[in-house]
């Protein structure tokens, strides 16, 4: 297979590519740590890459986003894909599930966010941006939807009128390539390419803290549920976990042997996944900042990580055209 065009995190914003499609695979992996290669229980194949992932509250649903615009919907129990999505005109960078799973938001390289209803299909609003929309992320309400953007700015969109209630500017951060709100809705992380993870009011746009621990381009952030820890990625494979109210570093997890291009924390905030361009899934224990499984199958990079709303199993999909559902082992 083919090595994919995208050639970092912050360059895989700038590329433009023939990226996505789909293949849902469901694995069963027993392991008590380290690395493991398994095989998969069943295969679901499309013909492109895949470029972002995110599972529905309910688990019932996993939306898949593709290079060239098209969003799929499968039952990540059955593999069966459910009918009817809106598509975008090109690569779709982010996808989230609003907090009451009524409405999945997508973010893509054609500067729009669509807004779609669960319940019917149909699209229920469009927001337009001034640049490529790389990350979005809801508010824990569910009535704010924040996107970073290639024209330096973060959104921030009262999701019932459709309008925008805040803007700002990353002077320093032509890509916003992932944000996060923490889950008391207070701040909101952002990633950014100089190094730096900002941590900003989201009713005001301040800046609060900037944190400086890493030596490349920020490439993805998040909050742990309880809202005590953040982690962030980087260009050169390092994962950073935070002291998110003092703002101070905890530790850095290393092991990667590039890229990380996406990160996320399971439900119970007890373990962290990272994957990218190393073709491999990690899963840390954060309270030991140990490393406790390393999933090996991808074949080539790794662009979208969720866990399950259940954290029994975690979805990993990327330029291999491929999207592989892991089971995460018991603690």
């Amino acid at each position: 297979m083919g090595k994919s065009l995208l050639r970092s995190p912050v360059q895989a914003a700038l590329a433009a590519l023939g990226l996505v499609a789909l293949l849902a695979a469901v694995f069963a992996v027993t392991t008590t740590g380290g690395p493991t290669t398994s095989e998969p229980n069943f295969i679901i194949t499309a013909s492109e890459q895949v470029t972002s992932l995110a599972y529905s509250p309910d688990g019932r649903t996993l939306a898949v986003g593709e290079v060239h615009g098209r969003i799929r919907l499968w039952d990540p129990l059955t593999g069966r894909e459910h009918p009817g999505c809106v598509s975008h005109r090109d690569a779709v960078w982010s996808l989230a599930f609003s907090p009451d799973g009524s409405t999945l938001a997508s973010g893509s390289r054609d500067t729009s966010i669509l807004l779609q209803s669960t319940a019917t299909g149909a699209e229920a609003g469009c927001l337009r941006h001034g640049g490529w929309v790389h990350g979005i992320a809801w508010s824990p309400d569910g009535r704010t939807l924040a996107a970073s953007t290639s024209d330096s700015t973060v959104g921030l969109w009262d999701v019932s009128t459709l309008s925008r209630r805040l803007e700002f500017r990353e002077p320093t951060c032509p890509l916003g390539i992932s944000i996060a709100f923490a889950p008391d809705g207070a701040t909101l992380a952002c990633a950014c390419p100089d190094g730096a993870v900002r941590i900003r009011d989201s009713s005001t746009g301040s800046e609060i803290h900037n944190l400086r621990g890493h030596t490349e381009a920020v490439s993805a952030v998040a909050f742990a549920p309880s809202g005590d820890i953040l982690a962030s990625a980087d260009a050169h494979g390092a994962v950073v976990l935070w002291h998110a109210q003092s703002g101070k570093l905890a530790v850095t997890l290393t092991g990667h042997e590039s890229a990380v291009n996406a990160i996320a924390f399971s439900p119970c905030g007890q373990l962290l996944a990272t994957a990218g361009w190393d073709n491999t899934v990690r899963i840390w224990d954060v309270a030991s900042a140990e490393l406790q499984t390393c999933f090996r199958g991808h074949t080539n990079a790794i662009y979208g990580l969720a866990f399950s709303p259940d954290g029994h199993h975690l979805a990993s999909g990327g330029a291999d055209k491929t999207v592989r559902l892991w089971r995460v082992p018991d603690r």
